[in-house]
């Protein structure tokens, strides 16, 4: 018995160095090819990726399939998106499904939040709003971030209930989920019952560093205009500028509108105007207004 115990380990131990290196070695093939799940599993993300292989759906598919008919909850899950995608293969919502259930009723967090969202938007089963709440809590009360997410915007939009979508938008921000720590800046900004500026500021800044356009321009403002900080027209500046450089429609007008009255800056009404342009095109109505071509 200890031996086998042994041996187990170090086979274990042995896939997941081999799952972890460049390329896929002669051994994790062969234990693939023998039948272990986990192999077949990690040979299936080699092959999605491209990490140390020519990236091939087709290929990462077919070992997805062997190691999620053996019951392997990630590779049941990534089988479910392969089907949801159409990667190296069929497209089916019905099968996606299929796979989703058999890794969720394994509780793998990622096959719950999955299943969640067929079930909101009714792809491959008929559309079920608290069957994706019960899948959402089941994954988020495991730290899934992403349902968490999820949660937050159920309960926002859906049903409501600005005090619940804070707490499970919280719960995903704090493990860094750009978009939940996006959505707390404008709860935090607009909801008239929890409002609050120096809080708001405080998650925009947190989504705006990891690049969340909106984020960025709303972090300008907070500066710009002194809310829930001193103001700082050359940090607003700045923040204005990172999202104008993803055509943020609203930071290349504000742009426009500092260099136009040399707020901050020197006066520059040829910059303006390019701003104002840029602006235009980009669908900003006031720009247009004020763009002389």
């Amino acid at each position: 018995m200890k031996t086998r115990f042994i041996t187990l380990f170090v086979s274990s131990l042995f896939l997941l160095l081999a799952g972890c290196a460049t390329a896929p070695s002669p051994q994790q093939y062969t234990a693939a090819e023998e039948g272990d799940a986990a192999a077949q599993y990690l040979l299936g993300t080699h092959y999605q990726t491209g990490k140390g292989v020519e990236k091939d759906y087709s290929e990462a598919r077919q070992w997805y399939e062997l190691a999620a008919a053996q019951g392997h909850a990630e590779a049941q899950n990534s089988l479910g998106n392969f089907y949801k995608n159409g990667l190296g293969g069929d497209f089916s919502f019905e099968k996606a499904v299929y796979w989703y259930e058999k890794a969720a009723m394994q509780e793998l967090p990622a096959a719950q939040n999955n299943l969640g969202l067929m079930y909101l938007q009714g792809e491959g089963v008929k559309a079920n709003f608290e069957e994706a709440l019960y899948w959402w809590e089941a994954a988020a009360n495991q730290g899934e971030r992403e349902a968490q997410y999820n949660l937050g915007v159920a309960n926002m939009q859906i049903k409501e209930n600005p005090q619940e979508a804070e707490k499970w938008w919280l719960q995903a921000a704090e493990q860094g989920h750009r978009n939940a720590q996006q959505a707390l800046g404008t709860l935090y900004d607009t909801e008239p019952t929890l409002q609050d500026a120096e809080r708001s500021l405080y998650w925009f800044k947190k989504a705006a560093k990891q690049g969340a356009t909106v984020a960025q321009y709303k972090v300008g403002i907070a500066y710009f205009g002194g809310k829930g900080v001193k103001p700082n027209a050359r940090i607003a500046r700045q923040w204005f500028m990172d999202a104008a450089e993803k055509n943020h429609p609203a930071s290349l007008y504000t742009l426009g509108v500092i260099h136009d009255n040399g707020a901050g800056v020197k006066q520059n009404r040829a910059l303006a105007n390019a701003y104002y342009g840029k602006a235009c095109t980009a669908g900003h109505a006031r720009a247009c207004e004020l763009y002389e071509q």
